[in-house]
Parts: C-alpha cells; sequence; structure tokens
C-alpha cells in the first residue's frame, strides 16, 4: 500500500511532467510559426508559480508538517483530481497546450 507521502510526490513527479510536455508542444508551435505574445507576462507566472511551490514546501518543513491526517489525505486526493483534469485537458487539446514555460 501506498503511503500519503509516497502519493504525493508521485503526483507532484506528474505535475512536472506537464511542463516538459508544454515545452515540447511550444517547441512544436514555434516551428510551424507560432509567436508568443506576452513573454514578460509569461515569465512572471513561471516564476509565481515555482515560488508557490518553494514557498509551501519551506512553510511545510518549518511547522513540522505531518502527513498522516484527515486533512492531507483531503489535500492529496484534491491533487490528484486537479492532476486528473489537467491530463484530461491535455489531452483534449495536445496540439495547442501548454503552460507559456518560456
Amino acid at each position: 500500500m501506498l503511503t500519503i507521502s509516497t502519493c504525493f510526490y508521485l503526483l507532484f513527479f506528474l505535475r512536472l511532467l506537464t511542463i516538459f510536455i508544454s515545452a515540447n508542444t511550444e517547441k512544436k508551435l514555434k516551428r510551424l510559426g507560432a509567436i508568443e505574445m506576452g513573454v514578460t507576462n509569461s515569465r512572471f507566472l513561471v516564476a509565481a508559480h515555482f515560488a508557490f511551490y518553494a514557498a509551501a514546501l519551506t512553510e511545510g518543513y518549518r511547522k513540522g508538517a505531518f502527513f498522516n491526517d484527515q486533512y492531507t489525505l483531503a489535500g492529496i486526493c484534491l491533487y490528484a483530481f486537479s492532476i486528473a483534469i489537467l491530463y484530461y485537458v491535455i489531452y483534449a487539446i495536445r496540439h495547442v497546450w501548454t503552460v507559456k514555460f518560456k
């Protein structure tokens, strides 16, 4: 049986894979002549996204977060659902989906 921590890291890995999917899609779109609009905004959003994850991890470690209560389980389930929906969106619009990685 998987522990909650293992589930979290597995889901986090799946989320990181979406960044590589996005980068690959962006390269294909640019080869086809697509032009990225709002480059500065995209860079800011990427930085804010990573800063959020870093802040959440830092807060968890500093406050001694435990991964063994019902709130953590509910959060993991919600996170798993959001990852599943994200992969569905990627599948549905795979030829144009990107998080504006660059």
